[in-house]
């Protein structure tokens, strides 16, 4: 079973988690404390919410932003930094040129999906 890291809870989030794929579960959810709740409604204790990536002790096999352009500035690097696999949806936080150099230089391996 392939465990993924969602970055987000909101309608792009929703709509990734209604169409996941058989082998693959939600591990952990990062998400504004105020979300935590609702992700703990839905998911039980099979889904651990946080409030930063870096909070995760284990390392999922991929990570799928569903923020926002700004989680991407927030979080991608130390995510790549760890060696994780990033999946990035808000690719226009790439126009940022310094950004998508930092993430570049910071290793791992990162994704840009497409037709968000």
């Amino acid at each position: 079973m392939k465990k993924v890291m969602l970055i987000g809870f909101g309608a792009m989030a929703q709509a990734v988690i209604e169409r996941l794929p058989a082998g693959v579960a939600i591990g952990w959810i990062v998400a504004r404390a105020s979300h935590h709740a609702a992700i703990h409604d839905q998911f039980g204790d099979a889904v651990e919410a946080l409030t930063s990536p870096m909070a995760c002790a284990q390392t999922p096999d991929l990570v799928l932003e569903c923020a926002s352009q700004q989680a991407v500035a927030q979080y991608g690097e130390e995510i790549l930094r760890r060696g994780w696999h990033l999946a990035v949806i808000s690719t226009g936080a790439l126009a940022d040129s310094a950004l998508e150099q930092r993430l570049l230089a910071a290793g791992g391996k990162m994704t840009l999906l497409s037709g968000a």
